[in-house]
């Protein structure tokens, strides 16, 4: 799970770079590299939900021994994942420009947004080809690996960044699209990186994955994509009811709406530690399935959940107790600061909700058992969530915080749905 943690946190902090560097260059180019940052991000997390499907295919795999299986899943998984990207970068081409003209944007932001789109979508694809290898190698229980391959390509990242952007000997600034060039340049880094420990590294020279090349057996992609599909949508679920919270905070002005922006970023950071939590559960729980122990798989679910719930105690703790010095990060004007504090509380709630549901959902995609995951995701933050959140917001004068309360209500309601669901799939095992 550490190793997973600190991968997750370097995976965050390249894309986190690209808003942060570019502040320095000017408001314009912040502002375009901010708006096709947000388009950007949700494709790229449910391109990589999908990908992820990988985990618990090659994981039970793993636990049966079966190698070649292996060998086979990876080697076409080449291939889906690179066409994944593909048709995400399709989509940036030619959804991105309309989309920016429905947002009005002043036309020198739109110039720097469709610039940075231009070029993260040349990104998506080998990005896409890093995530399968890093499944792959995290299934076969080598979290520490990726962990350091991740722990390099972030701090390159900052410096590729700051070549391109800023400028540097020979190479002119370039200005917020720099940002993107910088993140390509990582990307591309880190695929070379993965590709050389694939191929020269133990285990992962005992598969021989680049050992000739394998013909495109399209028949045989349904394997992984019917269970990273579902995994994708509740990516795409959990990380787009941000963006519907903020267009509905939107309308309370511009303070409320930078304090909750502000905590946003907050729940973001407090969530790695149970999404790490919920992978390492996907390769342990697959990896006991697959070698015939069940038992084994509910005693590191319950491992899990304490583990989990131990973190949050201590992060929710922490940030309660020191939630005026958390919203010092973000501002130092006093209104600022105190509505800061007060959504920073509501983020530590969230936390305390994340840390039921993550392990439970990590340890159905354990199981294989990811659409029930999708409709129970849909149902906590679209179904019960939002609407309650709308109400409590707009007709019971809860103002902004209704939202909040509302999706951790239904975060809560989905952790009830899911301790149902395990049960019933833990049976079947017995």
């Amino acid at each position: 799970m550490l190793p997973v943690l600190i991968t997750n946190i370097a995976i965050m902090s390249v894309h986190m770079s690209d808003t942060m560097m570019t502040g320095h260059v000017n408001s314009v180019e912040l502002a375009g590299v901010s708006v096709a940052g947000n388009i950007y991000m949700p494709l790229f997390v449910t391109c990589m939900g999908i990908v992820s499907g990988l985990s618990p295919v090659i994981a039970q795999l793993y636990g049966k021994g079966d190698n070649d299986e292996i060998r086979r899943v990876v080697r076409q998984s080449f291939y889906w994942a690179l066409l994944l990207g593909a048709c995400g970068s399709i989509l940036i081409y030619f959804g991105v420009p309309p989309l920016l003209d429905r947002l009005g944007l002043e036309a020198r932001v739109r110039t720097v947004a469709i610039a940075y789109s231009r070029v993260m979508m040349l990104c998506l694809p080998v990005s896409m080809l890093v995530v399968a290898m890093k499944e792959y190698m995290n299934a076969l229980g080598c979290t520490r690996i990726t962990m350091l391959i991740t722990g390099l390509t972030a701090p390159l990242n900052i410096v590729f960044n700051y070549i391109f952007i800023f400028g540097w000997g020979p190479m002119e600034a370039m200005g917020g699209v720099g940002a993107a060039y910088g993140t390509l340049a990582a990307f591309c880094t880190g695929l070379i990186i993965n590709v050389a420990v694939v191929r020269w590294m133990t285990p992962f020279t005992d598969y021989r994955i680049f050992d000739g090349l394998p013909k495109p057996q399209p028949g045989e992609w349904p394997q992984a994509l019917k269970i990273g599909f579902p995994i994708g949508l509740a990516m795409l679920s959990e990380t787009s009811i941000f963006g519907a919270m903020g267009l509905f905070i939107a309308t309370y002005g511009t303070l409320i709406v930078g304090a909750s922006q502000a905590a946003f970023s907050v729940t973001s950071m407090l969530y790695a530690v149970p999404m790490s939590c919920s992978i390492a559960l996907t390769i342990l729980v697959g990896f006991e399935l697959g070698a015939g122990r069940p038992h084994d798989a509910v005693s590191y679910i319950r491992i899990g959940q304490r583990v989990s719930l131990l973190a949050a105690v201590l992060l929710i703790g922490t940030v309660l107790v020191l939630r005026y010095e958390v919203a010092a990060l973000f501002t130092s004007e006093p209104e600022l600061l105190s509505l800061i504090a007060g959504f920073v509380t509501y983020a530590a709630l969230m936390n305390a909700a994340d840390a039921l549901n993550a392990p439970l959902q990590g340890a159905l995609r354990g199981y294989k058992d990811v659409k029930p995951v999708l409709l129970l995701s849909i149902i906590s933050f679209w179904v019960v969530g939002l609407p309650l959140g709308w109400m409590l917001a707009e007709i019971a004068g809860q103002g902004a915080y209704g939202y909040w309360q509302g999706v951790i209500t239904g975060l809560f309601v989905g952790f009830a749905l899911l301790a149902c669901r395990i049960k019933k799939v833990r049976a079947k095992y017995q």
